[in-house]
């Protein structure tokens, strides 16, 4: 058995079995509490208390994690500490009957337990890092950890139910307490790597990195939190509210029924998700698809409201069911690209801080929903909660994808386009680029750093490499395919990425954007970004932009239509009569054109000067550019200050 195979066995073990302790007591404390006192409140209570303390823990997450190296002792004392913690509620238990009484203890409890689960929680997290070698593991330490957290839920959900039913509150202390003991030797047995696996670099092939802004990543992860904060509602303090608004079903014994149903159907979707894994060719489509169900779902429910009760139960734990199984497919999909949008230096402080959010905005969300219920009902709150739910899958499908520019992604990726690429790939620069690269850049110009956009399957940046072998090359592009393509040079960096997103702390000395890139980006507030973007990454004035755009003069017949049918000179810049389809191989894009009074009046807008400018020859021995891109004009230029 390899190493990574025992440690997903005993981290699988471990946490499964926290989980069926910690929350049987949960669970059961929940239930005792609204059966002894029939108070909405002190249930919201018990799930607030177990939350708000951990919110310092989680703030210097970072800062915790960095101060502490040895993972496996933080999580065999916090698991030690959790049963010391449990000795004194256990005491209680033998010292009084008054139920009030045992309720406050209780809360109390669970409150110090919640500060210490997030000191677990975090060195899980960071644990993982030490554990796993690559994305694959990655995947599967995540599926396997949300089997553990489902299948330690199920168990907890019939454990508390038959304990509660059979014998006296207190042996779920007990068992709540052998549980953390056990688990806590198991984490201690983990074997870990010396130094934490970098799961930005995420490409099978390993030569693509994939960049993504980070306003998008952040509302990403933030949509994501708040999903995971709110989605078990139904299952927590909504599971008492819910039966207060029924009255032929009994929490004492539909509660334990209804949250091992709900359990069942979660553990199903990890299930599940376990056995699609390898067939799941793209992962962000496949959590849109979910995102998409999980948001529409719940509104299924309220056409039954007015049903009889019968109807009204039966729907609402069909739902219910099914959106905790998605629910499970979801988040181990949602926490295996978190893991990737942030290095291990980084994701520490991200997953602090949206932990933070997602405690601080599900807490005041539970307050809401019980003066709903109290003052209204359930089935207010309800709406409310799908309501946050379909807003948050929003926030993923709206990130998660570059939406701007899926027709040309499509384009660029299909495989007709991609034979053509593949035939250029060491094809070397056209004349036309040597003659503007050799204007641009003389022998006294220093070139330490270059990006260049749009890169394919890497022909210029591989003649670059050739041209400049001292600098460090950056190529992206926003086609994977193609990427894929490009062959592997140590020397080139490539990545996926959109330039209109791309956030680099480097400056450059020359940036390309060939094959008319530019016309492949046709909003103006595009194109607008491009140019400032271009501004920042660009070191000083003494570096050169160097693009093309389509020469729509080239001919008297392109002539007679720009000037006669579309009337380019009485139109706006970025009017869009001159965004255009056209059609390659049967597939369409979009550009669009300008003209060199336009471009100027862009340039001199975001204050470049133009160093060189030229037209590419329609009539050449050399058909290579034209071929890629058609007659066009290159300019050269720099920004003025």
């Amino acid at each position: 058995m390899t190493t990574f195979k025992k440690n997903s066995i005993n981290y699988t073990t471990s946490l499964a079995l926290s989980l069926i302790g910690s929350e049987a007591f949960k669970l059961g404390s929940s239930i005792f509490i609204y059966k002894f006192t029939g108070n909405l409140w002190l249930v919201t209570l018990l799930y607030l208390f177990i939350q708000l303390p951990s919110i310092l823990v989680y703030i210097f997450s970072s800062k915790i994690v960095q101060r502490i190296k040895n993972n496996k002792l933080v999580l065999l004392l916090s698991d030690l500490t959790s049963v010391i913690l449990l000795i004194p509620s256990l005491v209680i238990f033998f010292l009084t009957e008054n139920k009030s009484i045992l309720s406050i203890v209780l809360i109390v409890c669970s409150s110090i337990l919640g500060f210490i689960n997030a000191f677990r929680f975090v060195f899980l997290k960071n644990i993982v890092y030490f554990i796993t070698n690559n994305n694959e593991e990655l995947k599967t330490i995540n599926i396997a950890n949300s089997f553990a957290t489902s299948f330690g839920f199920l168990l907890s959900a019939i454990l508390s139910f038959f304990l509660f039913k059979n014998i006296q509150f207190y042996w779920l202390v007990v068992m709540n307490m052998v549980s953390y003991l056990i688990s806590g030797i198991l984490y201690f047995t983990l074997k870990v790597n010396k130094t934490a696996t970098d799961f930005q670099s995420n490409d099978q092939s390993n030569k693509i990195i994939t960049k993504r802004s980070v306003w998008k990543s952040w509302i990403f992860i933030l949509s994501g939190s708040l999903i995971i904060g709110v989605f078990l509602y139904p299952r927590t303090s909504g599971l008492s509210q819910f039966f207060s608004n029924v009255n032929n079903f009994k929490i004492d014994s539909w509660g334990f029924y209804l949250s091992i149903i709900f359990t069942a159907f979660s553990l199903l979707g990890v299930i599940t998700s376990f056995i699609v894994k390898k067939y799941i060719k793209n992962q962000t489509l496949f959590i849109v698809i979910v995102a998409i169900i999980m948001g529409i779902l719940n509104f299924v429910w309220l056409l039954f409201i007015s049903s009889n009760e019968n109807g009204y139960f039966i729907s609402y734990v069909i739902i219910t069911s099914i959106q905790q199984f998605l629910f499970s497919i979801f988040i181990s999909i949602f926490y295996t690209l978190s893991f990737q949008l942030f290095d291990s230096k980084k994701f520490h402080k991200q997953n602090g801080l949206s932990i933070v959010f997602r405690i601080i905005v599900s807490s005041i969300l539970t307050v809401f929903f019980t003066i709903l219920t109290t003052k209204l009902s359930y089935i207010y709150s309800f709406i409310l909660y799908s309501i946050i739910i379909i807003v948050s899958c929003l926030g993923i499908v709206l990130t998660i994808y570059d939406w701007r520019q899926m027709r040309t992604k499509r384009f660029y990726n299909s495989s007709e386009i991609l034979e053509d690429y593949k035939k250029t790939t060491n094809s070397g620069l056209s004349k036309f680029e040597k003659d503007a690269l050799n204007t641009a850049i003389t022998k006294e110009t220093k070139v330490q750093r270059i990006l260049e956009i749009g890169c394919g399957t890497g022909r210029v940046s591989l003649a670059l490499r050739q041209l400049f072998p001292e600098a460090e090359i950056d190529a992206i592009d926003i086609a994977k395919k193609l990427l894929l393509e490009a062959p592997s040079d140590k020397n080139i960096n490539f990545q996926l990425a959109n330039i209109l997103d791309y956030e680099q702390g480097s400056k450059y000395d020359l940036i390309i954007f060939s094959a008319n890139g530019l016309s492949n980006i046709i909003s103006k507030c595009d194109v607008r970004k491009l140019f400032k973007k271009i501004r920042l990454l660009l070191k000083d004035v003494n570096s050169h932009f160097i693009f093309t755009i389509h020469d729509i003069f080239a001919s008297d017949e392109e002539k007679d239509f720009w000037i006669n049918k579309i009337k380019i000179n009485e139109q706006e810049i970025f009017s869009n009569k001159k965004i255009l389809d056209y059609e390659k191989h049967g597939i369409k894009n979009k550009n669009r054109f300008y003209s060199p009074e336009d471009m100027i009046k862009i340039l001199d807008e975001f204050k470049f000067k133009i160093n060189n400018s030229f037209k590419t020859k329609t009539k050449t021995n050399e058909n290579l550019l034209l071929e890629l891109s058609g007659p066009c004009i290159f300019y050269d230029i720099s920004k003025l200050d």
